[in-house]
């Protein structure tokens, strides 16, 4: 085929929601599998919105109600709203897609905080128009950033309030304080799918803040706090005049006849809703409790979820609970590295997690992790008694456990640990602070002329990453950076910068370097090099599951992309990715990452003797 796609849609990553539990359980050979990470409703539907969606089984040979008008008077009566305000859609995502086919068009810029909802960016970039990443700030959406980046093009803003997925919240005051400073030109999208759960006194629904002469438009869905994700089924209130222009771009039967009904008896029960909620606010005190038992930091919500810093590689930690059968989702892919989100659960799922989490944090998950070595009380770490001072790199393609399998040889050796992928990220965020964009080769020359990027080892805490003297560990993990350090890698002038700043890191051995290129171009002396790899079918799958299972795209899919980047990769002018010359090729298809590392451990032995 020969299609012309518009290049605003080419450039789209599709959202990748998590996997259904019995895909992920048939995928990965799991069973009695708990599922903690798609912020679903514990306790299932309402008894009374199940025997609503079985009644209207006998009518499914019919069209639904094209205006859903049951539903849309039962939504008007239970919230005092004017009829003509509410649009249904199959799930709030509907109502979003809706807004910005009717309202924007190629040039707009929409403001979104990030991270956030990913499908605001999705349907924002579907219409033409630019999205604007917002950072937030300690976890919650920034009104004055908001209010900074606010320009004559730009045409709508996003806030989801609960954001997904820190569960923060915007104070009442805060909340119209923001709106009020806005052009009116500006409609907001108040997205409230975790309103429900909200304990915070200062800040409730915006719902009754929607008026004919007010930009806003509230969200909300049966997904969560109903319990009604698989019916796709939500809703948005607004001006009746946006509501006109919606119903103008509207699927004519967009909610189905189970979803309507589902969703109006639902409404109705508001025992069953009253029982969620208990149960979710009874389900975070005990979990925070736990958290602190566990000496872990978290973030407090106002949602059914919260995060959790782990302390750890968050996709490591996401792959060893999923082998204790317990799904959580790892943040990575938002830039927390370090951070899971874990949806509360039923009492028995929450003391699961737990258990499971506690086992894998102290070494018990299925791939075991050697206790910490002790290092000495100087700024670097000393090598082992057993072995000499050497340069240790590890190469390989995505997938197959670099990262992981690196710091637990690193540990053993008592080496240290060389994250050359902070580096960029510590290039990224003096950049960002500095105002440049990715491809200013210029301005990016200039800052490195001036920049101070270091490593220093603590006894206490391991690698420190310092930026003109400044420890920027918590600051170098947040989306915006990650995303500008992967643009910025490909540079010349940013590759040049870091390839003299590695080999310094590296002059007096006693380290280990993972990342692209380090045993060809990075250390072609070094003493040891490995090549690590891994079956593209499990190398897939690895990917698949640190998604979360990926629901919007099957394994086949996974597996497809990855085989076309190792081909790219392979391919590359510049540094393709292939093992040294003198690497020993390892590959962990049927290992565990302890495994590799023993063989890891045998290889450095024998190159030593050899050496002898």
């Amino acid at each position: 085929m020969k299609l012309h796609v518009p290049e605003y849609i080419a450039d789209i990553h599709p959202y990748k929601p998590g996997k259904p539990l019995e895909a992920l359980e048939r995928e990965y050979g799991i069973r009695n599998s708990v599922k903690l990470a798609s912020n679903e409703n514990p306790l299932g539907p309402s008894p009374a919105a199940m025997e609503a969606v079985r009644k209207a089984a006998g009518s499914l040979h019919r069209y639904p109600d094209g205006g859903g008008y049951e539903l849309v008077s039962k939504l008007a009566e239970r919230f005092s709203l004017p009829r003509g305000r509410i649009v249904l859609g199959g799930g709030s995502d509907d109502v979003i897609g809706m807004l910005t086919r009717a309202l924007l068009r190629p040039g707009d810029r929409v403001l979104i905080p990030s991270p956030s909802f990913l499908m605001y960016e999705i349907a924002a970039r579907s219409a033409g128009a630019s999205p604007v990443r917002i950072p937030l700030r300690d976890f919650g959406v920034d009104p004055d950033g908001i209010l900074e980046r606010v320009d004559s093009r730009t045409r709508m803003l996003f806030v989801c309030n609960p954001n997904n997925p820190t569960g923060s919240v915007l104070s009442d005051a805060r909340f119209r304080e923001m709106l009020k400073s806005l052009p009116p030109e500006i409609l907001v999208v108040a997205d409230e799918a975790y309103i429900e759960f909200v304990r915070q006194a200062d800040c409730s629904s915006r719902l009754h803040d929607v008026g004919e002469d007010t930009p806003l438009v509230v969200l909300r869905t049966f997904s969560k706090a109903y319990g009604l994700a698989g019916l796709r089924i939500g809703y948005g209130v607004m001006p009746e005049a946006v509501a006109d222009l919606l119903h103008r771009v509207r699927q004519p039967f967009n909610a189905s006849v189970p979803a309507q009904a589902g969703a109006a008896a639902a409404l109705e029960d508001q025992a069953f809703l009253h029982r969620t909620i208990a149960l979710v606010h009874t389900g975070l005190d005990r979990l925070y409790a736990e958290m602190d038992r566990l000496g872990l930091r978290y973030v407090t919500s106002q949602a059914n979820f919260f995060l959790i810093d782990v302390e750890a590689d968050a996709d490591d930690v996401f792959e060893r609970m999923l082998r204790k059968g317990v799904i959580v989702r790892s943040m990575a892919a938002y830039g927390y590295d370090t951070f899971i989100r874990v949806n509360v659960g039923l009492p028995e799922e929450n003391e699961r997690f737990v258990q499971a989490l506690e086992a894998v944090l102290s070494g018990g998950g299925a791939a075991e992790r050697p206790a910490a070595a002790d290092v000495s009380a100087s700024s670097e770490p000393a090598g082992a008694g057993t072995f000499p001072p050497l340069l240790i790199t590890i190469d390989g393609p995505a997938g197959a456990g670099k990262t992981t399998v690196s710091r637990m040889l690193a540990e053993r050796l008592r080496f240290r640990y060389v994250d050359t992928g902070s580096l960029y990220r510590g290039i990224a965020l003096a950049a960002l602070e500095a105002g440049l964009q990715a491809d200013d080769d210029d301005g990016l020359n200039s800052l490195l002329d001036h920049l101070q990027l270091d490593y220093r080892w603590e006894q206490s805490s391991g690698a420190c990453l310092l930026v003109n003297g400044s420890d920027v560990r918590d600051r170098i993990r947040t989306p915006d950076v990650t995303m500008f350090a992967s643009a910025a890698s490909a540079r010349p002038v940013v590759r040049r910068f870091l390839l003299d700043l590695q080999r310094r890191l590296g002059e007096d051995k006693c380290a280990v370097f993972e990342g692209r290129d380090m045993g060809t171009v990075v250390f072609p002396d070094a003493d040891v090099k490995f090549f690590l790899d891994a079956s593209l079918p499990e190398r897939a799958k690895r990917r698949f599951l640190e998604m979360g299972g990926s629901g919007g795209q099957p394994l086949e899919e996974v597996e497809s992309e990855m085989a076309r980047r190792d081909a790219n990769d392979s391919s590359r002018a510049l540094a393709p990715l292939k093992p040294a010359p003198d690497a020993v090729l390892l590959d962990s298809t049927d290992m565990s990452a302890e495994a590799v590392v023993e063989r890891m451990l045998s290889a450095i032995r024998s190159r030593l003797e050899t050496v002898q």
